[in-house]
């Protein structure tokens, strides 16, 4: 167990200066297309955020402009704002981007139902050619009747800090489909710590138990994690780790053996944390990079967010 001094370092806080598409030039080639990538995309509720590849083809000397949308005529449609959600309608490619990620928030409306289906469209292209497949049409299945299923999805993540100030954080349990090695085992949560500009390429894994008879079962988070890197201000690229953390005075040790375990209950909407086997109080989590502490807060329980 290797000690390290509480708030070793401020960590650099990145900020961006934001450009006006409105001064740049909207290409002019003839040879530039536009389409969606895969005609069909299945998912699942419970699956948070899902992203659907626009594919930009031939020369361009400006940029290309979209207008997406959704299109829901199915028996049984997702509905825009309803059941799905693009993070936005209106997009720039600029000439060196080869595709654009489409952001679809899926929402898990908790209710047993046969799959939803909608369209994201290409709907209008301004400096390019829209071709075939010019829509996504995205199936979205039920998750209401595997346990496993019912326990992914968002939930808020109750905390408190050394001084015992409460605070919240929103975390995705992101599941694995049918065909993943990941199924009915784990979840894993992507991109730590977005609220502080370091996030992207991090991800922390939760494996999921379920008992038949009981009808209880546990999510644990095993200690010594290696969540991946991420830019962190002038110290650059830094590989992220998770560990179980014990304030001792000013100092902070940390462990990386056992785990933090949490029982749900039998509607999956609440989750209590199990006692640290090493303290018997709440859990210290602790994110560490190099010598350094990015952050820790002790975990109380976990939530669905209000509807």
């Amino acid at each position: 167990m290797k000690i390290f001094k509480i708030f070793a370092v401020a960590v650099a806080v990145l900020s961006m200066t934001a450009c006006s598409d409105d001064t740049r030039d909207v290409n002019t080639d003839n040879d530039a297309t536009v389409s969606m990538r895969y005609a069909e995309f299945s998912t699942k509720e419970g699956r948070g955020i899902i992203k659907l590849p626009i594919d930009i083809k031939g020369k361009r000397n400006g940029d290309v402009k979209l207008t997406l949308a959704v299109k829901s005529e199915y028996e049984n449609p997702a509905v825009d704002e309803k059941n799905v959600y693009l993070t936005t309608h209106t997009i720039v490619v600029y000439p060196e981007d080869t595709f654009y990620n489409v952001e679809v928030t899926i929402v898990d409306d908790k209710d047993m139902n046969e799959p939803r289906y909608c369209d994201v469209a290409i709907v209008a292209a301004e400096g390019a050619t829209i071709t075939t497949p010019s829509f996504t049409k995205v199936e979205i299945k039920d998750n209401d009747s595997e346990p496993y299923d019912r326990c992914a999805g968002e939930w808020i993540l109750n905390t408190l800090d050394d001084t015992g100030k409460p605070s919240k954080m929103l975390v995705n349990l992101t599941s694995a489909d049918e065909d993943q090695p990941g199924y009915k085992s784990y979840y894993v949560i992507h991109n730590m710590f977005t609220d502080k500009g370091v996030g992207a390429g991090l991800s922390l894994r939760a494996y999921f138990s379920y008992d038949e008879n009981t009808k209880t079962g546990t999510v644990s988070f095993p200690y010594g994690w290696s969540l991946g890197s991420a830019e962190v201000g002038s110290y650059g690229e830094q590989k992220f780790f998770f560990y179980e953390g014990f304030i001792d005075g000013e100092s902070l040790s940390i462990s990386k053996t056992g785990d933090c375990v949490f029982d749900y209950n039998d509607t999956f909407t609440d989750m209590t944390v199990q006692p640290s086997l090493q303290t018997g109080t709440y859990p210290l989590w602790a994110f560490i990079f190099g010598n350094y502490i990015f952050d820790y807060f002790y975990v109380t329980s976990m939530e669905r967010p209000a509807e």
